[in-house]
């Protein structure tokens, strides 16, 4: 079969920019370099890859189902070449993270500065997404490594290695807030903000909604944790949110909590990886990292940093 990586870059660019013309100028080269591209491949795969889209062009089922083995081809190549460069000079490494929106604002700065600590030679870059997203590029190997919820792929594997707890978070004029456990029947009429399908904390509120509510719950959709707190502080509504994105809010009362019965649900933050993939000495690092307990307590002693009173601050005095 003549499908060389040349075509298959090809490909991927048009669909990936849905144009003929914007992919041309992306890869330089003529667009009729780009048309003969899709030409002869579609003729290797005996299938039309591609068709038009009004005025831009977009996959068929065929260029859909052949897209992500394009994707892991070329990220396979560029993967071997990473490693070629490392074997040449091995003080310079490169470690591909991929975390989700609130793994990256809260966990990933802090992990990174106590593994780049132990590894000054790593260099990092981060892709954020939501979870599936993530599950998405390490399965096309298009990250060495993933900062997440449990995988969500069987062929991606999980090292769990930090508690993640789910609060039930209302504005601070919200009177349930004041009672004590509520059952989830008394939030049916409630407006429950989640996020957008694909997040984890989307997964986690359905899953509690399904389990204790009779009647269809009223959602919104909103597609950031950012824009959630604020619309809950607001009082449009109530969100069920990883505590570690949410912390600082409770702290200073923009947010308060609500008790539910039975409890907020409680996941893992897992550091995943491709269970196929070959890894690099800097993801097997940063595994070696988690595994040795030192991510979690990079973790641990930062919360405890932000928790302890502030120097010169006020003093408790008895009586």
């Amino acid at each position: 079969m003549a499908v060389t990586l040349s075509l298959l870059r090809t490909f991927v660019t048009v669909v990936r920019t849905g144009s003929v013309t914007r992919a041309s100028e992306e890869l330089v080269v003529t667009q009729s370099s780009v048309s003969g591209a899709l030409a002869a491949l579609s003729k290797e795969m005996g299938e039309r890859l591609v068709e038009r889209d009004g005025r831009g062009l977009r996959p068929t089922a065929a260029g859909a189902a052949f897209l992500p083995h394009a994707e892991r081809v070329l990220a396979t190549l560029e993967d071997a070449a990473a490693a070629v460069r490392e074997a040449a000079d091995p003080t310079r490494y490169r470690l591909r993270l991929a975390a989700t929106t609130t793994a990256a604002e809260h966990l990933v700065p802090v992990l990174w500065k106590a593994f780049r600590q132990r590894h000054p030679e790593v260099e990092l870059s981060l892709e954020v997404g939501n979870r599936a997203a993530v599950n998405r590029l390490l399965d096309q190997y298009q990250a060495d490594l993933g900062i997440a919820g449990p995988p969500i792929d069987n062929r991606l594997r999980g090292l769990a290695f930090l508690e993640n707890e789910f609060v039930l978070i209302t504005a601070p004029e919200d009177a349930r807030a004041r009672r004590g456990p509520l059952a989830l029947e008394e939030l049916a009429n409630a407006t429950w903000l989640v996020r957008e399908p694909g997040s984890g904390s989307r997964e986690v509120s359905l899953e509690l909604l399904a389990g204790g509510l009779a009647g269809r719950p009223r959602l919104s959709t909103i597609g950031s944790d950012a824009a959630i707190k604020r619309s809950v502080a607001l009082g449009l509504g109530i969100a069920l949110i990883s505590r570690t994105a949410v912390d600082h809010e409770l702290d200073d009362g923009t947010l308060v909590s609500l008790s539910l019965a039975g409890g907020t649900p409680v996941r893992a933050w897992h550091a995943l990886f491709a269970a196929d993939a070959p890894r690099r000495t800097a993801a097997e690092a940063f595994l070696a990292f988690v595994r040795r307990g030192d991510a979690a307590q990079a973790i641990t002693d930062r919360q405890t940093a932000l928790d302890a009173p502030t120097a010169g601050g006020p003093e408790t005095t008895g009586s």
